[in-house]
C-alpha cells in the first residue's frame, strides 16, 4: 500500500556523514494533493450551501 499512496518513499537509510544516518525523507505529495482536494470540496459544499440558504421561501400557510 506504501508505494501506491508513497512511490517516492523508501524504508533505507541516508548517510549524512560524521557516522550518522537517517531515514530517506517522504514525499509531501499526498499531503500537498490531500489539501488540494480538500480545499475544493469545501469551497463546492460553501457555495451550494450559501445558494439554498439564500433562495426565496415560497408558499406558506396563508
Amino acid at each position: 500500500m506504501n508505494k501506491v499512496l508513497n512511490p517516492w518513499y523508501r524504508e533505507e537509510w541516508k548517510n549524512v556523514g560524521f557516522g550518522m544516518s537517517m531515514f530517506v525523507p517522504k514525499s509531501p505529495l499526498p499531503a500537498i494533493f490531500g489539501t488540494t482536494t480538500s480545499s475544493f470540496g469545501q469551497e463546492a459544499m460553501g457555495n451550494a450551501t450559501n445558494i439554498i440558504m439564500t433562495k426565496p421561501i415560497t408558499g406558506g400557510s396563508r
